[in-house]
């Protein structure tokens, strides 16, 4: 039995929202996926979809989760007279408050509060960084005066990124409200922030969710500086963060990225703290059948810094072969995932975790690491246990039982661990032997395999408090 652990997210789009492709990528090895609210007006248009998503999962008997991509404060340029405007090096250009459409030397930006956030001498980079303007004075008018540094054909409404200070908005906009509004009813499995400065913008999000009786695991998307600067308090407040290299490498630039990538992924892994690696993973396969080796090489060593998945943006919303990606990337991980270097004890600094439980999870992969036993059997109601497991790094795979539909949604991200439905008997010896006959009767296990068992038989959510070893059929 060879499973992939590592998960797969793909971006729901226009080339994926068609029954037939969310089938295939269902088949092909899609765990989560992933609503982008940049690219809808209101979460009404996600309605159809999530459904649509759900009933084929059902029919399939494969569980998908879904993640609700906040859109965030995302700052962007104008519109303008003809629609484009060449910026030449060293020419001057101002940029005006205002929606007014630009022209000649001078454009407009959708924050307001431009003005107070620069001060002369920083960065404003534009579409992606591919043009850069660097601030030479600031007026009582509120324009920003800048010199063109970095040239080139710019088209309305492209991306602006101020890499050198903070910017005042926040990272929950009043578009993110009305969609956190929306989805209630959506049952959406998780909800990532986009922008995220401080562990501030995390307790703004919760205090909304909270507000709205909303409970979904929260992921901060790591995308700008100063996330970084902070990341250990962002850690202490979210379930998960996402790698956003696309705005990160704007920010920071490139070079910096595969470090930056090692470091918060070994940080977050230490922490028991979900994370996903995302942006351009295997970009050229929007419009090519295969990646290229450089592509490959990335979603590898993304498995192999440990995260917990990988996501697929425009490759699934928008390419040529959705379906394929998602082939490629399972693959890709399935060829990686045997030369990881796997620990020898729990890495997990969580402080809220239940000791007992963390003791009974470092015995059971323990257990699991000394003989040929063919699968780790965890009850669990929240996830949480499954979780930790997960955070052992097991080469043993985890089923992980729930009565709970949401948890075995949720739990398609978590990394090794495999969820199954199961309604829970009332004792726990019922309950491992229906675990056991619904594992074989689904082509998990065979009749006299051995398998770690996990559970915890007490009042206490979330404590897991018996490890066992048991005989499948025996």
């Amino acid at each position: 039995m060879s499973m992939r652990r590592t998960k797969i997210i793909c971006t729901l789009g226009p080339a994926s929202m068609h029954t037939g492709v969310m089938s295939g990528l269902i088949e092909a090895g899609m765990n989560i996926a992933r609503l982008n609210c940049s690219h809808v007006k209101n979460t009404a248009e996600l309605e159809l979809p999530v459904d649509n998503l759900r009933r084929i999962a059902r029919m399939s008997g494969k569980p998908v989760g879904t993640l609700l991509d906040l859109g965030g404060p995302k700052i962007r340029s104008g519109y303008l007279v003809d629609g484009t405007m060449q910026l030449v090096n060293g020419a001057k250009l101002r940029i005006v408050p205002g929606d007014a459409e630009g022209r000649d030397d001078w454009i407009t930006c959708s924050h307001d509060g431009l003005a107070d956030d620069l001060k002369v001498g920083q960065r404003v980079l534009i579409d992606d960084g591919l043009m850069e303007l660097i601030v030479t004075d600031i007026t009582g008018d509120r324009v920003v005066h800048t010199e063109v540094v970095v040239g080139g054909l710019l088209k309305t409404r492209k991306g602006m990124n101020l890499p050198d200070c903070q910017v005042s908005l926040p990272a929950l906009t009043d578009k993110d409200k009305r969609d956190l509004a929306g989805a209630v009813d959506l049952g959406v499995d998780y909800v990532a922030l986009s922008f995220v400065q401080s562990a501030q913008d995390i307790i703004d999000l919760k205090d909304e969710m909270a507000k709205l009786r909303m409970r979904a695991p929260i992921i901060a998307k790591i995308e700008k500086p100063q996330a970084v600067d902070n990341l250990d308090s962002i850690l202490d407040e979210v379930d998960g963060i996402m790698v956003a290299r696309g705005d990160l490498a704007v920010e920071v630039g490139n070079y910096k990225v595969p470090i930056l990538q090692k470091e918060m992924l070994g940080k977050s892994n230490r922490r028991g703290v979900l994370d996903i690696v995302a942006t351009q993973m295997l970009e050229s396969m929007t419009s090519n059948p295969r990646p290229t080796r450089a592509e490959a090489s990335d979603v590898a060593n993304a498995v192999l810094d440990g995260c917990d998945a990988v996501m697929l943006s425009g490759e699934t919303a928008a390419g040529n072969y959705p379906i394929e990606a998602v082939k490629v990337m399972d693959r890709i991980c399935r060829e990686v995932e045997p030369w990881m270097e796997w620990t020898e004890h729990l890495r997990i600094e969580d402080p809220d975790a239940p000791p007992i439980t963390v003791a009974i999870v470092k015995a059971a992969a323990s257990i699991a690491r000394q003989g040929d036993y063919k699968a780790i059997i965890v009850f669990t109601l929240s996830g949480r246990t499954a979780q930790l497991l997960a955070g052992t790094f097991a080469r043993t795979t985890i089923f992980a039982m729930t009565p709970q539909p949401q948890t075995v949604r949720k739990m398609c991200l978590y990394r090794g661990v495999v969820p199954v439905h199961m309604p829970f008997p009332a004792n726990s010896d019922a309950m491992i032997a229906q675990a056991e006959q619904v594992l074989v009767d689904k082509g998990y296990l065979s009749a006299g395999d051995e398998a770690v068992v996990v559970a915890g038989f007490t009042k206490l959510k979330g404590v897991a408090n018996m490890v066992k070893v048991v005989r499948i059929g025996g």
